[in-house]
C-alpha cells in the first residue's frame, strides 16, 4: 500500500510540481495543462484554493477550487500523477471535508467530461448527482469539443453519506 496519503494546502513554492503532474497521458486528455507562469500567477492574483496531495512528502496530486460567497465550492480541476492509485478519492474526500466542514458550504459542484468514465464513477460514488450535460462544452487543445457532465452534491446529502460509513 505505500506511505499514507496527506493533503494541504498548496504554496507557490509548489508550482512546479502541480505543473509536473498535468504530464501524463491520463490527464492531458482530459484536461488542458498550465504553464509554470500561469500557475505562479494564479497563486499571486488569486484566492483560488490549491491543495497538494503526498505520498512521503512527494507530491502525488493536486485540487483547484473556488469559493463563491462563501457557500458555493466549484472543483475545479482534481489530477492524480498516476491514475487508479487511490489518490483521486482521497483528494476528493478531503476537498469534500474542507468544503462542508471548514468552509461550510451548501453546494459544491464540478465538471468532467463524458468520456472520462473512471472520474465520473469516482464522483458519483462520493455522492454526486448528475445535473446535466453540457453539449460540446470543453475544447480540447486540439481544437475538438467534447460534452461535459455537471455534478452537485449538497451539504445534506454529503452529512448523510458520512454518517453512514464505517468509522475508521
Amino acid at each position: 500500500m505505500g506511505a499514507p496519503l496527506t493533503f494541504r494546502r498548496a504554496t507557490v513554492s509548489d508550482a512546479e510540481a502541480i505543473v509536473a503532474m498535468f504530464r501524463g497521458a491520463h490527464v492531458s486528455e482530459n484536461v488542458i495543462a498550465p504553464t509554470l507562469e500561469r500557475v505562479r500567477e494564479k497563486f499571486a492574483t488569486s484566492p483560488e484554493p490549491h491543495f497538494l496531495v503526498e505520498r512521503a512528502g512527494e507530491p502525488v496530486g493536486v485540487v483547484v477550487c473556488a469559493v463563491y460567497d462563501g457557500w458555493l465550492v466549484e472543483i475545479r480541476l482534481l489530477v492524480a500523477s498516476v491514475p487508479r492509485t487511490g489518490v483521486g478519492r482521497f483528494a476528493m474526500r478531503e476537498t469534500l471535508r474542507w468544503a462542508f466542514g471548514a468552509i461550510g458550504a451548501h453546494r459544491a459542484y464540478l465538471e468532467v467530461r463524458e468520456s472520462n468514465a473512471p472520474a465520473r464513477a469516482l464522483y458519483e460514488s462520493l455522492g454526486f448527482v448528475l445535473e446535466g450535460t453540457w453539449r460540446e462544452g470543453f475544447r480540447a487543445s486540439d481544437g475538438t469539443y467534447h460534452d461535459l457532465c455537471a455534478y452537485g452534491l449538497l451539504a445534506r446529502e454529503y452529512r448523510a453519506l458520512i454518517e453512514c460509513e464505517p468509522a475508521g
